[in-house]
């Protein structure tokens, strides 16, 4: 696929730690490396988001925005120093990005990650592969936060009480144990955690209760 010279394009990059800083992959380095692509593409730079927060997090102000003005058709491309830039939730919420923008006519270039490329021939079957591999991963979050449920009520008894609502509203937010354990320990009651999140104070204690049970050995913050 033949991509014209003159597109328009933005630049999303995002850090959330110093040690990002320290291997070279700060806000700095990513923007002259995502200029350079587009330069050399002869693409014009229509705008730059950035962020300075996990990617793990479901809002970040600088990627919402960036995901309005594609909507807007503002852009046509996104060029990003690395694919984890836009997402560190999993293969899953990975693909629901690229399949969004792709639904605003937007594609997903990566400096770093040179296989994932749109001009390539094998771009549709890439992203068909990332579609499998999301569906696959979506299910393995639903088998953790059934088995997770099933330790709490054997150690707490008929007294545990999750209904089919609540493993509904998981399945559909999965990043949402981890913002209510992360809103928890800055000290905010119950209540204004279920009010940042949008669900009740007791779906949020239980939210962060089953993520503490559910998290694997390798999951981290980034």
């Amino acid at each position: 696929m033949s991509v014209p010279a003159g597109l328009r394009a933005a630049i999303y990059k995002r850090v959330s730690t110093t040690r990002e800083e320290d291997e070279g992959s700060g806000l700095d380095t990513q923007d002259d490396s995502c200029q350079s692509f587009i330069r050399a593409r002869g693409w014009e730079l229509v705008a730059t988001y950035s962020d300075t927060l996990s990617g793990r997090r479901e809002k970040r102000p600088g990627f919402d925005q960036m995901l309005h003005d594609a909507a807007m058709k503002q852009f046509r491309a996104v060029v990003v120093f690395k694919l984890d830039r836009l997402t560190r939730s999993g293969i899953r919420a990975m693909f629901t990005v690229i399949d969004k923008l792709g639904a605003y006519g937007v594609r997903v270039y990566s400096v770093t990650d040179s296989w994932f490329d749109p001009a390539n021939p094998a771009y549709e079957m890439i992203l068909s592969a990332l579609a499998f591999a999301a569906d696959l991963e979506s299910r393995a979050i639903s088998e953790r936060v059934k088995a997770a449920i099933a330790r709490k009520r054997k150690d707490e008894g008929d007294g545990f009480v999750w209904g089919q609502g609540h493993f509904s509203l998981l399945r559909q937010r999965p990043t949402l144990t981890r913002e209510a354990r992360e809103l928890r320990e800055t000290g905010l009651s119950w209540a204004e955690v279920g009010r940042r999140l949008g669900v009740s104070p007791s779906t949020a204690k239980r939210a962060a209760t089953m993520g503490l049970l559910a998290l694997t050995d390798g999951e981290r913050e980034d």
